[in-house]
Formats: structure tokens, sequence, C-alpha cells
């Protein structure tokens, strides 16, 4: 079953200027160990559906970190930047669902930790929370 995390997986890597970057390395929760950078970490923070007494409602909205990881907080910082640019005020089907709106809930955060390969060396990232308003492809009502 499709979840919003790998619409959004899809959504990004259908965009030439972050495809050619971390090609297939866009993860849901985590990296892998010892994963290859550039790279992009997905995580759905919160979600909740809309209330409706008069009939099931259809409309959700989530809340996503997106974390993007380089050997440079420059690097980091240029890739985020291309998730902006993809992300920002979208409107239309990611895949499976059909999103109503999604928009920047935060600024830009940068991070530095260590690999985990034992090693001396870091990685660098910058994260943005999104906030996603979105329905079911299915469920779009005519």
């Amino acid at each position: 079953m499709a979840t919003l995390t790998s619409d959004l997986r899809s959504y990004l890597l259908a965009f030439a200027p972050i495809s050619a970057i971390v090609g297939p390395r866009i993860r849901p929760r985590k990296l892998e160990q010892g994963e290859t950078l550039p790279a992009i970490r997905i995580n759905l923070i919160t979600g909740q559906h809309e209330q409706n007494l008069a009939a099931k409602s259809t409309l959700a909205h989530s809340t996503v970190q997106i974390d993007c990881y380089a050997a440079t907080s420059e690097a980091a910082d240029d890739l985020a930047e291309l998730v902006y640019q993809r992300l920002q005020g979208h409107r239309g089907t990611l895949s499976t669902v059909y999103a109503s709106g999604i928009s920047a809930a935060s600024n830009i955060r940068q991070f530095e930790e260590p690999v985990d390969d034992g090693g001396a060396t870091w990685r660098y990232g910058s994260s943005r929370d999104y906030v996603v308003s979105y329905q079911h492809a299915t469920e779009i009502p005519n």
C-alpha cells in the first residue's frame, strides 16, 4: 500500500535537479548504514484526518520532516533548497494522493552528525518541516 511518504519520494525523484544529485537515495525514516551522500530522508512526524459529523471526511493533514544530507553544509543547504522549490505551494496529484496544498512549516535547520562507520568523518544536514494537506486520489469528489 502506498503511503504519503512513498508518494513524496516519487514526486521528489521525478524532479530532475533532485534525482541528478541523489539518484534513488531518498529513504523513509532513516538512511542506510554507510549511505552514499548526498541523500534525503523523509520522516512522517504527525498526521490527522479532518472530522466531519455529517459524513466521512477524506481530508487529512500531515507534518513531514525532510532531511537533506551531504558531505558539506553548503551542499546540504543547496539540496534542501531544491526540495523547497519542488514542494512549496504544490497543489495536485502526487501519486496515490491529491495534495490540496504543501507548505513549509519551519525555517531550515542545519545539523551535523558523525558518519556511522566508526571513523572521524562527519556528514552535514539541512532539515525543514512541511505540512501536507491531502486526500487519497480515489476519494476526490467530482
